[in-house]
């Protein structure tokens, strides 16, 4: 999600639009702080105009959200904390929350690290169109991974890759039915046959590739009360990544 414009929240600020009005003088530091924190965007106003949700509204759960993030560390009960702990030294991965953000029927935002984005259904589907749905979100972790590990294996080779770029398509039959993913590679550049043939083995080669080829453990657990989650950073992806360029 490309943060265009943060809106400003306060009393202080009697109106509310994409144009995102200022608040007053004395305001207006606190209000980026809390802006920065609830990561509310513009496009998080006119999705929920387009949702016909008031301007009010908006506002009161745009705050609650500004509390709840602020609150969220203090608000951590230790099985919480002890959860996440002991999840993250298991798996030494990245931890990603997704939250309802409260605004249509099916939209909810992604936390990863400094970054968030809106996962959304089209409106054709019941969403408001807002951002990818989880299944485009799935191909294009796909195409992103083969894309950064060819980049990165064409570095350290200095061959003279200029570009790449992945076209990714997702189709199956039935939920039960067996997924099925093509990539269409292009690779731009004075590339010979056999630098073009190496690079389409390694894009093969993958992590997120070979997650969805040999399949994955998922496992559910129920936190215990309302414990805070927090995203949490780690260069496994990276790790991987170098691990199927060494040779």
């Amino acid at each position: 999600m490309r943060r265009i414009g943060l809106l400003r929240l306060s009393r202080g600020c009697r109106k509310i639009s994409p144009a995102c009005y200022w608040p007053k003088r004395d305001t207006i530091k606190k209000n980026l702080n809390v802006a920065r924190e609830n990561y509310v965007t513009r496009e998080n106003y006119v999705d929920a105009g387009r949702a016909g949700v008031s301007q009010r509204v908006f506002l009161r759960h745009a705050r609650s959200r500004v509390a709840e993030y602020r609150n969220g560390a203090a608000a951590v009960t230790s099985n919480a904390r002890e959860m996440i702990m002991t999840s993250n030294s298991q798996t030494d991965s990245e931890t990603v929350i997704v939250a309802e953000t409260g605004l249509g029927k099916y939209q909810v935002e992604a936390r990863m690290g400094d970054a968030a984005l809106l996962i959304d259904e089209p409106q054709a589907a019941g969403g408001l169109g807002s951002g990818p749905n989880p299944y485009e979100l799935l191909s294009a972790a796909l195409g992103a991974c083969t894309t950064m590990t060819i980049r990165l294996y064409a570095n350290r080779k200095a061959w003279p890759l200029e570009r790449v770029r992945t076209a990714v398509r997702h189709s199956r039959a039935s939920l039960q039915a067996p997924d099925r993913f093509e990539l269409d590679i292009a690779l731009d550049g004075s590339l010979d046959a056999v630098q073009r043939a190496r690079l389409m083995e390694i894009a093969e080669r993958c992590p997120v590739h070979l997650t969805l080829a040999r399949g994955s453990d998922v496992h559910a657990t129920l936190m215990p009360g309302a414990g805070a989650m927090r995203p949490i950073d780690s260069t496994a992806h990276m790790d991987c990544m170098r691990e199927a360029c060494a040779d």
